[in-house]
């Protein structure tokens, strides 16, 4: 969320992992998947754009974020249990938002499992990082 509003990718996750206490392997998790999020948001703009009911830049920059790192974690983060990475997900949005948002990023990331297949190999055009 730092980073939307302007900080460094490594300064703004830092911080939030000072704060976050997490054992040294989440701590690992934490980072890749923050800067493979970062590194592929256009992949994961793209994949996620189906499966929303309103344009992503008017949601909620918590929804936002958790979507994003759901996405990139659920296709390209390597072996992932889907179910456990969108139960963890959706937990998130909760302690960072409300019902509504837990919610909301339930059923996106669900139908973003269920549709995963094809969302392996993104077009072309999508294939450069951003």
């Amino acid at each position: 969320l730092a980073v939307e509003s302007g900080d460094y990718a490594d300064v703004a996750l830092a911080n939030e992992l000072d704060l976050a206490r997490l054992e040294p392997g989440a701590t690992h998790r934490a980072t890749a998947l923050a800067f493979g999020a970062r590194r592929l948001r256009r992949r994961c703009d793209f994949v996620l754009r189906p499966h929303l009911s309103r344009p992503l830049p008017q949601l909620d920059p918590v929804l936002r974020a958790v979507l994003r790192v759901g996405a990139f974690e659920i296709l390209w983060a390597g072996r992932v249990n889907a179910p456990a990475a969108v139960h963890n997900l959706v937990g998130i949005a909760g302690e960072l938002g409300h019902k509504g948002l837990m919610q909301f990023a339930n059923g996106v990331l669900r139908r973003l499992v269920e549709a995963a297949e094809s969302y392996r190999e993104p077009p072309a055009a999508l294939l450069e990082p951003d």
